[in-house]
């Protein structure tokens, strides 16, 4: 998956479908087009170079906060898609233990879950945000 991620904008077919499968359940891919095509039209038009996708990856994979987590002293919302491939719930669900008073939501969707769920994604952050004025 990482591989088919790297390739960003230049991926092969069969490559496209595993980005899809990353960012996506396989309900929204299966079921939603209207999802799938607005996610390609902004795709093509705010295309990222490959490079990109790599120090993306580099920045994920070589930054760890995690020992920090504890300081965090304002309201936080920690939230994530219930059916993530791409990274996983766990991780929202260890880094909101790590915060003092944090709130876990998890949402139906994969790792774009507020594209297939922008409804259910508007009201998690507008109820937290009327929570902590």
């Amino acid at each position: 998956m990482i591989t088919a991620l790297l390739a960003g904008t230049l991926a092969t077919p069969e490559q496209e479908k595993i980005q899809l499968r990353g960012m996506f359940t396989d309900e929204a891919i299966a079921h939603q087009p209207e999802i799938m095509r607005k996610h390609e039209a902004i795709r093509s038009q705010f295309a990222a170079p490959p490079y990109s996708y790599a120090r993306q990856a580099q920045g994920v994979m070589g930054f760890d906060a995690t020992a920090r987590l504890g300081e965090i002293r304002v309201p936080t919302m920690v939230i994530t898609g219930t059916g993530d491939r791409l990274v996983p719930p766990g991780n929202s669900r260890a880094i909101a233990q790590r915060i003092p008073g944090a709130t876990l939501k998890e949402l139906p969707g994969g790792h774009l879950f507020f594209f297939e769920h922008p409804d259910l994604f508007n009201k998690a952050v507008i109820d937290f945000v009327k929570a902590h004025p």
